[in-house]
């Protein structure tokens, strides 16, 4: 979300893209770039947000699995206080939202998914990405690309600006609660 690193450099954070090419690059790349940029800075100055979309299905298919997550591996660090402080800023932006709420009107207990067996509403992978960043990492998937109703919030420029803003209140509620900037 490019929107998204501009919003946070206009706040007054050092932002770094780790796959700015149009191609892909492998997770062990990635994972290299984001040490990188941890090793100059110190990991307690860094956080890793990854960025995606889900998907339910294969194919031409229309799904109906719809919402929003937020990643961390297993157990409780320092990536589980950065999903809550992104869940809080996506229950504050959607929740109440009026397009959102339209969008998952009789379904918005579909909206935040979420997994609180373990205290938090955060669900645990130990995705590549987020178990190799020496920094508090997190994985987000924002609505499904295979959803009719999620692909049209998704192509909206107000979809874009939603998922934008949740993304940075979140970061920002995180910087304030450990006392960094």
């Amino acid at each position: 979300m490019e929107c998204l690193h501009l919003k946070l450099k206009m706040m007054g954070y050092n932002v770094f893209i780790v796959t700015p090419e149009q191609t892909d690059i492998s997770l062990k790349e990635r994972v290299k770039r984001i040490n990188k940029v941890v090793a100059q800075y110190g990991a307690g100055n860094c956080i890793m947000i990854s960025i995606h979309t889900d998907a339910a299905g294969s194919a031409d298919k229309w799904m109906t699995a719809r919402g929003w997550t937020a990643y961390t591996t297993r157990g409780q660090n320092n990536s589980d206080k950065l999903a809550e402080c992104l869940y809080n800023a996506a229950e504050e932006r959607m929740v109440n939202d009026p397009v959102i709420k339209a969008s998952y009107a009789g379904e918005m207990n579909k909206l935040l998914r979420k997994d609180t067996t373990d205290g938090d509403k955060d669900k645990e992978s130990d995705f590549y990405i987020i178990k190799g960043a020496n920094c508090p990492a997190v994985l987000t998937e924002n609505l499904f690309q295979d959803n009719r109703k999620d692909v049209e919030l998704l192509e909206s420029q107000y979809g874009l600006q939603v998922l934008t803003e949740l993304h940075a209140i979140g970061i920002e509620k995180y910087v304030k609660m450990i006392g960094k900037k």
